[in-house]
């Protein structure tokens, strides 16, 4: 599942998807953990499918995610 983060307030056309931008590491991991909270209060289907991409996220480099 494709993750985006996007600064709306200075690209308000949402063309720079900032994911991957060391800059907001810790934004990102914050509002990943508290979408997971979200989805498992609800069970969401999706859950699974976001809980391999928060852990692939979170694995040190060269170190693949199970």
């Amino acid at each position: 599942m494709p993750e985006e983060f996007y600064d709306h307030q200075n690209d308000p056309s949402a063309l720079k998807n900032l994911i991957d931008d060391p800059h907001y590491k810790e934004e990102i991991a914050k509002l990943r953990t508290r979408m997971l909270r979200i989805m498992q209060s609800i069970d969401d289907p999706l859950l699974g499918r976001l809980e391999k991409t928060a852990a692939a996220q979170s694995a040190p480099s060269g170190t693949p995610a199970r």
